[in-house]
Parts: C-alpha cells; sequence; structure tokens
C-alpha cells in the first residue's frame, strides 16, 4: 500500500467519525436496527419510528469521494483490503449488513482505522522512525 492522498485520508477519517456517531454510538445506547426486506430503520427516540439507518454508500464520504457504478476505484479500503467493503463473504460492510449489530459495525471502524494506522506508520517510517 502506498500512503494516502490528502482527499483519502480525509474522506477515511470521516468515515470512521461517521459510523462512530451515526452508527456505533445508538447501537451502544441498546437502539437496535431493525432489517425490513433489506432496508435499515431503527427506533430513535429522539428522531420517531422508521428511522432510516445512515449506513449505505451515500452516507459514506469514502463512498461520496470513490463509489462509481459498482467499482471503488482508488478508495483507500479497496486498496489496502483489494476488495471492495460490500464484496460477498469478505467486506465488512457487507457482514455488517448481514447481521447489523454492534460487533459486526466495530469490526468495519476497526477496518478503516487499520488502513489510517498503516498510513501513520509509513509516514513515520518516511522520516526514519522518529514520527517527527
Amino acid at each position: 500500500m502506498k500512503r494516502l492522498s490528502k482527499r483519502q485520508k480525509r474522506s477515511l477519517i470521516s468515515s470512521i467519525r461517521h459510523w462512530q456517531r451515526d452508527i456505533k454510538a445508538p447501537l451502544e445506547e441498546g437502539i437496535k436496527i431493525i432489517n425490513d426486506h433489506g432496508a435499515y430503520f431503527v427506533d430513535y427516540p429522539q428522531k420517531g419510528k422508521n428511522t432510516n439507518v445512515p449506513c449505505y454508500s451515500e452516507d459514506c464520504p469514502m463512498c461520496r469521494a470513490y463509489y462509481r457504478v459498482y467499482t471503488c476505484t482508488n478508495c483507500p479500503y479497496k486498496l489496502y483490503y483489494g476488495f471492495q467493503c460490500m464484496e460477498v463473504g469478505s467486506g465488512h460492510w457487507h457482514a455488517f449488513m448481514k447481521n447489523p449489530n454492534l460487533k459486526t459495525c466495530i469490526a468495519m471502524i476497526e477496518s478503516m482505522q487499520k488502513i489510517l494506522e498503516e498510513d501513520e506508520r509509513m509516514a513515520r517510517d518516511a522520516l526514519g522512525g522518529t514520527g517527527w
């Protein structure tokens, strides 16, 4: 993997924050995600019943930046893992959509954090390992 561009890094950080704030936080509060024939809803006390879960490509900063007609050219996730997050059987997003719970949400977040950590390690190595 080569170093992330500023755009890639910005979209990755924004995606991590999005998943932490909009998906993980409600799950940690005990709010359950309801799968209604492939559409995901939650009943937020402050927002009302059947609120859409913001877990689709139009909600994700990385997807908004890189997802085009079933391809994810230059997406940090695809570049790091070698496959799209939505790939059946291997992608973290696909695993979340199949079983939307706190465990699969955390796995999605950790998969993105791993990319960021690798980029930061590469930056340190480029500076001789000093971090400065």
